[in-house]
């Protein structure tokens, strides 16, 4: 997942970006209580998060800052070395969230005496707890009504699914992981999760060259993202035929927002006649030797 995370990772290549990817991380994902999301979402958390840091320290609390900070810092020594992301999501903030929601209630509540007279101070709580105790509600009901963030990992779920349900002892399933021009892509995109659960972990590969029986026939699945990423595959493809005999070829498309995911399950079977580039080259060394 590291080239996913990577925005959640100092920029020290571009030190003069810091203050602003510090800012754009901090009012989005990475304080987002009770709301938040891209393009400065949680703003105002974070508004409330400064607010009440500074009330903290004004009354004699700084220890309670100062742990906060402590924090922070160590967060962003981690960041900075690559080793976790800062932000990205709340789900990574986890360790900062009980000392977030402290500072931005205190900020909240500073920001509510604000207004003048009273009456409309009381309103103003009773109004954010209205909403506090709502907004639970609504996202309960909204996961309920669709348990996936985007309809295309739905579609990768039910498409795993379905695939790794034909597996079977004659034709068990394997997959082409590692082919030079999809390797950098297969680690990270939503059909490994699926596979995962669907085989619960066991990602099977291929076995090697002296362990195929070659009467048995073996299903794989290749994988690439863009359709003009598939000028790769005939090159791919030809090495892989120089050790299988491709009897079945399945073609599955997935329509993400602005891209589509093409999958194609091969059936293979070993060829008897093959000789790996190490046999070639140790029969012409042999006939060197022999001459």
């Amino acid at each position: 997942m590291g080239r996913y995370w990577v925005d959640g990772y100092l920029p020290l290549d571009r030190p003069w970006m810091i203050p602003f990817w510090f800012l754009k991380v901090c009012t989005s994902h990475c304080f987002e209580y009770p709301l938040g999301g891209d393009h400065g979402a949680a703003t105002l958390p974070f508004v409330g998060l400064v607010v009440g840091s500074v009330l903290f320290f004004k009354r004699r609390n700084a220890n309670i800052v100062m742990l906060g900070a402590g924090v922070l810092f160590f967060a962003l020594i981690a960041s900075a070395i690559q080793r976790y992301p800062f932000g990205g999501h709340a789900r990574l903030m986890q360790y900062l969230a009980p000392l977030a929601c402290l500072f931005i209630s205190l900020g909240f509540v500073a920001i509510l005496e604000i207004f003048r007279p009273a009456q409309i101070q009381r309103r103003s709580v009773f109004i954010s707890l209205g909403i506090l105790a709502i907004l639970p509600v609504v996202v309960m009901v909204q996961d309920i009504n669709k348990p996936y963030k985007r309809i295309h990992y739905q579609q990768h779920r039910e498409f795993a699914h379905k695939l790794w349900q034909q597996s079977s002892t004659d034709k068990p399933l394997y997959c082409l992981m590692r082919s030079p021009a999809y390797a950098p892509e297969w680690e990270h995109f939503p059909y490994r999760c699926s596979q995962s659960l669907e085989t619960k972990g066991d990602f099977l590969t291929l076995p090697e060259r002296d362990q195929l029986d070659t009467t048995k026939t073996y299903r794989a699945v290749v994988w690439y993202r863009l359709r003009e990423a598939k000028k790769n595959f005939p090159l791919w493809e030809a090495e892989l035929q120089k050790q299988f005999v491709i009897r079945e070829r399945e073609v599955f498309t997935i329509e993400a927002k602005d891209y589509t995911e093409t999958f194609e399950v091969l059936s293979l079977q070993p060829r008897v006649s093959y000789q790996s580039p190490e046999m070639t080259a140790s029969k012409l060394e042999q006939k060197k030797t022999t001459q």
